[in-house]
């Protein structure tokens, strides 16, 4: 994968079976939590729905470009210093924080923009 799929319910404790299974056609990833209770529903498990494809595309704007660029920038951290919450679309390495081996990843990306 490009980017990390971190757990989005990482205070379960893998109790939900994050990642117990993985599919990926083309530029999305879809990953299994069998044991997540959503709503408090027991058995129900969760999917959840990543896309490959805007790596680096921290605006939302389908496209990554020097406005990602400026929000990257105010994100970096250097490596083992934690992202701020609202720089987690940074960690495009998805160790949990924004350091130069991020900024290759969304050098990759911005190069292969349109």
């Amino acid at each position: 994968m490009a980017a990390g799929a971190d757990d989005p319910q990482p205070g379960a404790g893998g109790a939900d079976n994050f990642a117990y299974s993985v599919a990926v056609s083309g530029d999305v990833a879809v990953v299994g939590a069998p044991q997540d209770k959503p709503d408090d529903q027991p058995g129900a498990g969760s999917a959840y729905i990543f896309s490959l494809a805007n790596a680096g595309d921290l605006d939302g704007d389908c496209d990554v470009d020097l406005d990602d660029y400026v929000i990257f920038y105010s994100c970096f951290t250097g490596p083992n210093l934690p992202a701020d919450e609202g720089c987690l679309d940074a960690d495009l390495s998805g160790d949990g924080d924004v350091d130069l081996e991020d900024f290759a990843l969304f050098q990759n990306a911005f190069a292969a923009a349109p």
